[in-house]
């Protein structure tokens, strides 16, 4: 599935992708519309860690994006993009070389048709030029994870299942969203940590909308810190995509790095990772 570091592999659109989305660029190309959704436009990235880099396109009525290509040279050179025709979203692997600015152009073909470039630039190296987007506490922000494939495991053991993340700015995690095979109408106990294991909050509820657990109003965040949201299955089936966080995501005013799902059979502090896989969890952020 995973042919390099550096190939696509087409995506699933994320349970709950499609509420807000901030630092988005959007482009109209005919009957379709093509997003990059990671990463933010005017953000930092390191020189040799992987980048994914991933967009979706929202299909016309007539037609839909079937294929496209990728290009980091001013569109010298491209690669190609594959998309099957089940498929909402698209993902890529690159890791930066050399310090300066980055300019990602991808470009759609439909239908015989080659669609105009759409760029992001990004800086390698350098600082972050992101505007901060406005993340508010009624519905807050949460990252874009285009789930690669993403599978159900059914291992019978209860496992403690989260995820890793940074934010940009001071703030405070309002709730966590799990996606559960089948949206069971049980009770689910979410945590948030610090980057020692300390826990900072502890729910257990009935999820609303089948998938939100809200955390108390003083749950505050720092920015730059490491932390770490999780869940506990049960013993339940869980959803599980392999090779989901081969580069880190940059989705201001998140980042998660490399292997940034993780987990713990003990009941404790999640830190073993798997396949760089990812669980079905996201922090929703209000700051």
């Amino acid at each position: 599935m995973f042919r390099s570091a550096r190939v696509l592999v087409a995506a699933l659109l994320a349970a709950g992708g499609a509420a807000v989305l901030p630092g988005t660029a959007v482009a109209d190309y005919g009957p379709a519309v093509q997003v990059f959704l990671t990463p933010t436009p005017g953000s930092h990235v390191e020189v040799g860690v992987p980048l994914q880099i991933s967009g979706s396109s929202h299909y016309g009525e007539a037609s839909h994006w079937e294929w496209g290509e990728i290009s980091f040279d001013g569109g010298e050179t491209w690669d190609y993009l594959d998309l099957p025709p089940t498929s909402e979203n698209w993902q890529y692997f690159y890791t930066p070389t050399v310090e300066g600015d980055l300019t990602i152009l991808v470009r759609a073909h439909e239908d015989r048709r080659v669609g105009e470039p759409r760029a992001v630039v990004v800086h390698v190296g350098g600082p972050s030029t992101t505007r901060p987007d406005s993340c508010g506490v009624i519905l807050g922000c949460r990252p874009f994870i285009a789930d690669v494939y993403p599978t159900v495991d059914t291992d019978p053991r209860p496992v403690e299942l989260g995820l890793a993340f940074r934010v940009d700015r001071p703030g405070q995690i309002i709730g966590v969203e799990v996606t559960r095979p089948g949206n069971p109408p049980t009770p689910v106990r979410v945590r948030l940590w610090d980057s020692t294991g300390g826990v900072l909050a502890d729910v257990t509820g009935v999820p609303t909308y089948g998938y939100r657990i809200s955390l108390p109003q003083n749950t505050q965040v720092a920015a730059g810190e490491r932390y770490v949201v999780s869940y506990s299955t049960g013993g339940l089936p869980y959803r599980s995509t392999e090779w989901q966080f081969s580069g880190e995501v940059v989705f201001a005013p998140f980042r998660l790095p490399v292997s940034a799902g993780v987990y713990s059979y003990d009941d404790g502090f999640p830190t073993e990772s798997w396949h760089n896989s990812s669980y079905g969890i996201v922090p929703m952020f209000a700051g």
